[in-house]
């Protein structure tokens, strides 16, 4: 039996963990544009293969740009108040308001979603994320 050395244990990890990083990455990209086109179809998809990974992925994408913005605000806040920076006006308001259209477009998307999902809820169509028992 041969024996496995660090490095070729080390370079089939890597290469796993690349083909499993672009599945899930195309999975995404899917995701996220049958979420736009078409989203009970998508929302029942991922239900139904009960794929966990790709729901944080899509809540992550989803809430990243709002939480870019409020570190970025945060940052920009201690480098006045700590280190004494003095930044322009309009980059203050540039930055307040970029955090203002960043918010209302993760809301947007929330509500959007939101909607599908209780609209998947209310008409009765819930029966079709649940798994068919075979008698």
């Amino acid at each position: 039996m041969a024996k496995k050395t660090l490095k070729s244990s080390a370079k089939k990890i890597a290469y796993l963990t690349l083909l499993l990083g672009l599945k899930e990455g195309w999975l995404l990209f899917v995701n996220l544009i049958g979420l736009i086109y078409h989203p009970f179809l998508t929302i029942r998809k991922i239900r139904q293969k009960h794929d966990l990974s790709q729901t944080a992925l899509i809540f992550i994408t989803i809430s990243l740009p709002l939480l870019t913005a409020v570190f970025t605000t945060g940052l920009i806040y201690l480098a006045m108040t700590i280190l004494g920076i003095n930044f322009p006006s309009f980059f203050k308001q540039g930055v307040l308001l970029l955090d203002l259209i960043t918010l209302i477009l993760t809301i947007l998307v929330s509500l959007y979603l939101s909607y599908w999902s209780y609209q998947v809820i209310t008409k009765n169509h819930y029966s079709l994320f649940m798994e068919k028992k075979c008698h």
